[in-house]
C-alpha cells in the first residue's frame, strides 16, 4: 500500500483527464492521476476516432471560447500534436462525407441551410459528385455534405500520447489499475483521495471519470448528473486503401434536430433504441491509418453494459452495406462496445462543485469526447492552473442543474 502526495488529483485516465494532467504538469504542477483500469480503457479508446466539424463558423469568439468552437479548436491542436508529445497521433485530414437518403434529401436542405447562414465550412454535392470522390459509394443516395475540416486520428494513442509525455517530461504520477474507493475532506476542503492500493494526500480532485463520474462523485456527496449510453463499433482486416473521407449519416443529424425550431440537440432522451424498436440510426466510420475498415453506431441506454452484441454489430454491418455493398467481402476481426457519459441537456460538466473547496469536475462529453477533450482538458488546467474562466464554463457548469430544481 502506498502513501503518496499530489498537488492536484486527477481521476480518469480518459481524454480530458490525461490532458488536463499533461498540461498542468507542463507547467510546472505537481500532478497524480487515477485510473482504475488503463489508460484510454474506456469510452476515449473505445470510439470511431472521428474529429474536427463543419469548421466554427462567421460568429467564432476566441475569446469566450463558447462550445460550438471547441470542435474547431480540438482539430487545430491535433494537427500539431503528435510533434509535441514526440508521437505520431495518426493524424488525418481526410475531410467528411454525411450521406443523405433521397427520402431525406428534402428536409436536410433546410438543415443545410442553415449551415450556410452560420458560415460553416460544408458543401452540398450531388450523388454523382459524392461517388466521384468516394468511389466504392454504390448505394442509392440522394446525395451528400462534404466538410473539408473533419480529421481523424487514433484515439488510444492521443491518451497514450498525454500521459506518457507528461510522466516523462514533467513528472506525472499515474496510478493504472487503482479504483478509488473514496474522498477525504476537512473542514470542506478536499483532503486526500482513497484507494484500493493505497491513499494520495492532496489539494484539488478533478472528476474525470466519464461514465464513472457519479459513483466517484457520490464519495464526496455530490449528484453528478451523468447517463451511460452504449455505441458500438466493428473493425475489418487491413485492406487498401477503399475508403477516402469520414463517414457519417444524415439520419442521425435529421432525428436530433427539431424541425420547428432547427434547434439539434444530442441528449439521453434520443437514444436509437427504445423497447426493442430502433427509433433512428447512427453511423460513423473510416478507414485507419494501417487500412482497417472502422464502422460505429447504436447510442443504447443500457447502464454500464459495455458487452457489443451479435444484433448490435450486425444491424451497424447492415447498415454499411446499404451505401457500400462492396464492403461485403471484408473480414471482420474485432468488435467492441463503449459506454459514453451524457448528461441531460446534451452539455459538459466542468469546473468547480461551489460547495466542495478544491473539488472540480471535468465530465459529460457525451458522444464528441475525442473532438472536443483536449481543448476542454487544456481550458481546465488553465481554470485550475491561473483562474482564467472563459465564457464557456457559464455554460458547463454543475449549478445549472440545481438551478433549476429551485
Amino acid at each position: 500500500m502506498f502513501n503518496d502526495h499530489a498537488e492536484i488529483t486527477i481521476i480518469g485516465g480518459g481524454i480530458i483527464g490525461t490532458a488536463m494532467a499533461y498540461y498542468l504538469a507542463k507547467e510546472g504542477r505537481d500532478v497524480a492521476l487515477v485510473e482504475r483500469r488503463f489508460l484510454a480503457s474506456e469510452a476515449s479508446g473505445a470510439n470511431g476516432g472521428g474529429s474536427g466539424g463543419y469548421g466554427a463558423g462567421r460568429h467564432v469568439d476566441l475569446e469566450k471560447y463558447r462550445f460550438s468552437q471547441i470542435r474547431e479548436l480540438g482539430r487545430q491542436l491535433y494537427s500539431n500534436l503528435s510533434d509535441e508529445l514526440g508521437l505520431d497521433i495518426e493524424y488525418r485530414h481526410s475531410g467528411g462525407l454525411t450521406l443523405i437518403r433521397p427520402q431525406e434529401l428534402e428536409v436536410y436542405q433546410k438543415i443545410f441551410d442553415i449551415y450556410i447562414h452560420a458560415g460553416l465550412n460544408v458543401e452540398l454535392l450531388s450523388p454523382q459528385e459524392a461517388r466521384r470522390i468516394e468511389p466504392e459509394l454504390k448505394g442509392d443516395i440522394g446525395g451528400a455534405v462534404f466538410a473539408p475540416d473533419r480529421v481523424h486520428i487514433n484515439p488510444y494513442l492521443i491518451v497514450q500520447g498525454y500521459g506518457e509525455a507528461a510522466q516523462n517530461r514533467h513528472n506525472l504520477k499515474i496510478h493504472t489499475h487503482t479504483a478509488v474507493r473514496g474522498i477525504r475532506f476537512s473542514k470542506g476542503k478536499v483532503e486526500a483521495v482513497e484507494t484500493d492500493r493505497g491513499i494520495i494526500s492532496t489539494k484539488v480532485i478533478v472528476n474525470a471519470a466519464g461514465a464513472w463520474a457519479p459513483q466517484i462523485g457520490a464519495m464526496a456527496g455530490c449528484d453528478v448528473p451523468v447517463i451511460p449510453r452504449r455505441g458500438q463499433v466493428f473493425v475489418t482486416q487491413a485492406v487498401p486503401k477503399r475508403l477516402n473521407h469520414m463517414i457519417g449519416v444524415a439520419e442521425t443529424t435529421i432525428a436530433r434536430t427539431d424541425l420547428e425550431t432547427m434547434e439539434q440537440q444530442d441528449t439521453p432522451d434520443c437514444p436509437t433504441i427504445v423497447d426493442g424498436r430502433v427509433r433512428y440510426r447512427v453511423l460513423y466510420g473510416r478507414q485507419t491509418a494501417s487500412g482497417q475498415i472502422l464502422f460505429g453506431g447504436r447510442s443504447e441506454l443500457v447502464g454500464l453494459n459495455k458487452q457489443a452484441t451479435r444484433e448490435g454489430v450486425g444491424s451497424i454491418m447492415a447498415h454499411v452495406l446499404e451505401f457500400f455493398p462492396g464492403f461485403e467481402d471484408m473480414l471482420v476481426v474485432r468488435t467492441w462496445a463503449g459506454i459514453m457519459p451524457y448528461t441531460p441537456d446534451g452539455i459538459p460538466i466542468l469546473g468547480p462543485v461551489p460547495e466542495l473547496e478544491g473539488f472540480y469536475l471535468a465530465t459529460g462529453l457525451c458522444g464528441g469526447g475525442l473532438g472536443t477533450g483536449a481543448v476542454l482538458g487544456r481550458l481546465m488546467a488553465n481554470l485550475i492552473n491561473r483562474g482564467e474562466r472563459p465564457g464557456l464554463f457559464d455554460d458547463t457548469s454543475i449549478t445549472r442543474f440545481s438551478d433549476k430544481k429551485d
